[in-house]
């Protein structure tokens, strides 16, 4: 769900301390921990696309709602499900293009 996403996305930026949850977290097995092992978790696991926030798998009104009480922030807690898309721990505009690119679905 959402909340797995945020939480792998902080452990890409380092910036969960969960070395047990970081050895499963590498999903497309190359060894690395980076924006892949993301898109693997949302895209192919998950079902959903960039910008659906809740996970509820259309892209409506309440993602906007969720990236737009965020928006501005950043932080390492700041995830999926505050409307980080791309997961660089700040939600901007970035996010609200990929939010943009995907309404509707």
């Amino acid at each position: 769900d959402t909340a797995d996403l945020s939480l792998l996305q902080r452990l890409v930026r380092g910036a969960a301390d969960d070395d047990a949850a970081a050895s499963r977290a590498d999903l497309d097995s190359d060894g690395n921990l980076d924006a892949d092992d993301v898109r693997v978790l949302y895209a192919d696991i998950l079902g959903i696309v960039a910008g659906d926030a809740n996970g509820d798998g259309v892209v409506n009104l309440a993602d906007f709602a969720n990236l737009s009480r965020t928006f501005g922030q950043s932080g390492p807690l700041i995830g999926w499900s505050d409307g980080d898309f791309n997961g660089d721990g700040a939600v901007n505009l970035a996010d609200f293009a990929a939010l943009s690119a995907t309404f509707g679905r």
